[in-house]
């Protein structure tokens, strides 16, 4: 080959790489939130909104004043239904609430530590399930439920995701991160060890609660989603067998953490016992996408000075810190998307939507305002 053709064939090398890395920052970018509505929740009292159910076009949340009060909401923002149904009559519970959700057929399920119950639309009673959990677990506020049905039977699983349950420090590698209780035997049974974890060798037990499970039910492909606080990878569960079926990988835009030989828990760093280190928020599912939701470090310099700003700052409530990765049919294809400015992700909704709860601090409204956003 001579040198005309030489240099002709690197030159068209070099464009041929360069256009496949155009093409792939282009695919893996080419997700973009686009808002498309709002609701607005006729509320002075803080509103969180958890779920929404298609055939009836509600909503599902609670709103905290002296208590928390289970709300249904309808498409125009109006709370249709309220009910403080903690207290000691036939139709309430004891407990705090873990978690809440719309069951396929549009009923409402209430969960706590023990008792699973079922109300309609109106929060009217109608049946509850009770059952034991082997580990106990600290509750903070309401999450969704993961309540799913196999062959007519109910399953769903023992504790909120996101959330700190009784992992043993002494015997870490044994220790399972799902408890799924079946409500037609009454029995419950646990699966997936923290040992088959990936990340597994990099965990040291002194991690212990700071380590937990963070899952979500793909309604759409009878599959549990599941990933953990730390990790780099999200599992892919056959309800049919309750064995991993596939694996997604992540790549985080910024989790200094997962890049070390071991994960301490002198690692988890923090100022004044709070902490300013990354860590896996949540995982959704819309139709189309998985969407995981993480909170990246931040600079101790900087907290600092949010601390001299506000004595009440935290890093996990500053949206600026928390970023949203999308996957597709089991590949990553986006890289660190920011969440709308002042917005909490708060639910999916159909179509591949999204809800955001917005909090403006500088501006104080009569309502509570939720922004809807398309996934493209």
């Amino acid at each position: 080959m001579n040198n005309k053709l030489l240099l002709k064939f690197n030159l068209n090398l070099i464009v041929f790489i360069g256009l496949i890395f155009l093409t792939t920052n282009i695919c893996i970018s080419q997700i973009t939130l686009k808002k498309i509505g709002e609701l607005k929740v006729n509320s002075l009292d803080p509103v969180k909104i958890i779920d929404f159910d298609s055939n009836s076009k509600k909503y599902l949340g609670y709103k905290n004043s002296s208590e928390l009060i289970v709300i249904i909401i309808d498409s125009e923002g109006n709370i249709v239904s309220e009910k403080n149904l903690k207290g000691e009559g036939p139709s309430q519970f004891t407990s705090e609430i873990s978690s809440m959700g719309f069951s396929d057929s549009g009923q409402i399920l209430i969960q706590t530590p023990n008792e699973l119950l079922t109300y309609d639309l109106n929060l009217e009673f109608k049946d509850r399930v009770k059952y034991g959990s082997t580990n106990p677990f600290t509750i903070y506020s309401p999450t969704n439920i993961l309540y799913f049905k196999k062959n007519s039977d109910a399953y769903f699983v023992t504790h909120p995701t996101g959330f700190s349950w009784s992992i043993s420090i002494n015997d870490f590698s044994k220790s399972n991160l799902l408890e799924i209780y079946n409500v037609a035997t009454k029995n419950s049974f646990e699966i997936l060890k923290v040992s088959d974890r990936s990340i597994f060798n990099k965990l040291d037990n002194s991690l212990g609660q700071s380590y937990y499970p963070i899952f979500s039910y793909d309604n759409f492909n009878k599959n549990i989603l599941f990933t953990s606080s730390f990790d780099n990878e999200i599992s892919v569960i056959d309800v049919d067998n309750f064995k991993i079926k596939s694996t997604i990988q992540v790549n985080h835009g910024s989790f200094d953490l997962l890049d070390d030989a071991k994960i301490t828990s002198s690692d988890l760093e923090s100022v004044n016992r709070k902490g300013i280190y990354s860590t896996n928020l949540r995982l959704l599912k819309t139709e189309d996408y998985v969407v995981l939701e993480y909170l990246t470090e931040i600079p101790e310099h900087i907290f600092r000075a949010k601390l001299e700003e506000s004595k009440s700052y935290k890093h996990y409530m500053d949206g600026e810190y928390h970023k949203l990765i999308f996957f597709h049919e089991g590949n990553q294809i986006s890289r660190d998307i920011s969440l709308p400015k002042f917005g909490k992700l708060t639910a999916v909704l159909p179509g591949n939507k999204v809800l955001f709860r917005i909090e403006n601090p500088d501006i104080e409204e009569d309502f509570i305002l939720f922004h809807i956003y398309q996934i493209n």
